[in-house]
């Protein structure tokens, strides 16, 4: 962030950097389309580092796991899709000339058991099934107390509508890119969607009317 003032305010703003963890987040939330289509083979990474180039490591390894690859065992990362440019840029970096391998692979065992393992499904499950249960009573609640001539007022739809859209960010980030072939049948996250865009469009009006309410353009 970085601010700027205006008479006795001060105003803030997103900086380059807060811009792009806020498109990432984005990206791999309200705005994650569908699954691509799986052409049934993994790409997979694996690696030979030094301890004296632990750091180098780390680094890598945080690249990868931010990418969605999934940890098969030590110095060897799966993804079921190509990699993205800032692994490539990654695997790219001199230092790591000559340690990282790259394959293409066919997996001969049941493949939904090895993706649920390698990306750890079950504990990425909690997240959603808690947003989940979450947001279906706040939705329940608010369609109640509108019922009941006591709904939310502007300011506590705009509180909602940030809360609900900060909870599904979280959620929703944290689930690898895994092809809906390798995914458990009752897999949550459609039906966590659902729920975001319903409760959303619930408290969208009386949000935006608070928001014009109080907003104060930067001249």
């Amino acid at each position: 962030l970085f601010t700027k003032r205006k008479g006795r305010s001060s105003f803030y703003f997103l900086s380059e950097a807060g811009m792009a963890i806020m498109k990432t987040g984005e990206s791999r939330s309200v705005k994650r389309g569908p699954p691509s289509s799986w052409d049934g083979t993994f790409r997979m990474i694996s690696y030979e580092i030094p301890e004296s180039l632990r750091h180098e490591r780390a680094a890598l390894a945080e690249t990868l796991r931010k990418a969605g690859l999934g940890r098969a065992a030590a110095g060897l990362w799966v993804s079921a899709y190509d990699f993205e440019d800032r692994v490539q840029e990654h695997l790219a970096r001199r230092v790591l000339a000559g340690r990282v391998d790259r394959y293409l692979s066919e997996y001969s065992g049941d493949a939904k058991e090895f993706a649920s393992r390698i990306w750890k499904l079950e504990e990425r499950r909690v997240a959603l099934d808690a947003f989940i249960a979450c947001y279906s009573a706040r939705r329940d609640e608010f369609i109640h107390r509108r019922e009941s001539a006591s709904a939310l007022n502007d300011g506590e739809c705009f509180t909602e509508y940030f809360e609900e859209l900060g909870a599904f960010v979280e959620a929703m980030a944290s689930v690898p890119p895994v092809p809906p072939e390798l995914l458990p049948s009752d897999w949550p996250a459609g039906k966590a969607n659902e729920l975001f865009i319903e409760y959303r469009r619930l408290v969208h009006a009386g949000a935006s009317d608070f928001f014009d309410s109080v907003y104060e353009p930067f001249d």
